[in-house]
């Protein structure tokens, strides 16, 4: 990290060379699927479709739900846990809003940095790289942008609950145009005057040099 910091390194292709075989996970799943906010937890998981390979998220309400826990499975036999207790709010604010761009590289950790446990979201634009770290494990997996953006969603929801249903509350509901106004009714004196012309000309009477609706008639024969 040190090196990537004095631009010594491309932090990117290094990663990359540790993970040519990591699993591609895309099955999303949310627990409890309605949160409420008297939850004690809540816990989001990505699978791979045989669901061999897992990788959990879980937040906590203590300190206004400023700490998470990541934990990469596999076999349902092994696990490591990486833990960023206390993450402030600019800290969470900043991952969110990087996390969301189509490519690019985001970290994830404490004021610590590199002391403490911490990840690094590599976005690639078919799919996204995630490595965790701590003082003795690392861990690897890649995401679907769609499994991306659904952690992405519950990750907001949960650390800035506020946030969501202010932007919810700002949708504007678009409204149906306002109906045509009506023609203005014609002179009831003018159609009578069209129906004797109509009548005269079903009947042949023309060549008249009388006007047949009257001296008032507009339509001269």
């Amino acid at each position: 990290m040190q090196r990537f910091i004095k631009l010594e390194v491309d932090l990117d292709n290094e990663l990359a060379r540790r993970s040519y075989t990591s699993p591609l996970l895309s099955t999303t799943r949310v627990s409890p699927a309605d949160p409420d906010e008297g939850d004690r937890q809540r816990r989001a998981t990505v699978a791979s479709q045989d669901e061999a390979a897992m990788m959990a998220m879980e937040i906590y309400p203590q300190n206004n739900w400023s700490s998470v826990d990541f934990s990469f499975s596999i076999m349902s036999m092994l696990a490591l846990r990486f833990r960023l207790p206390h993450l402030d709010e600019e800290e969470r604010r900043t991952f969110v809003t990087l996390l969301r761009r189509d490519v690019g590289m985001t970290f994830l950790w404490t004021p610590e940095r590199w002391e403490q446990d911490y990840l690094i979201f590599v976005n690639q634009g078919v799919f996204t790289r995630v490595y965790a770290f701590s003082q003795t494990a690392e861990a690897t997996a890649r995401l679907t942008n769609e499994a991306l953006g659904t952690l992405t969603d519950w990750l907001e929801r949960g650390w800035f609950p506020r946030r969501r249903r202010r932007r919810s509350s700002q949708v504007v509901t678009p409204q149906a145009p306002p109906p045509a106004p009506e023609p203005p009714p014609g002179n009831p004196a003018d159609s009578d005057k069209v129906k004797r012309i109509v009548q005269r000309l079903e009947s042949g009477n023309l060549g008249k040099p009388e006007n047949p609706g009257g001296a008032d008639d507009p339509f001269t024969w």
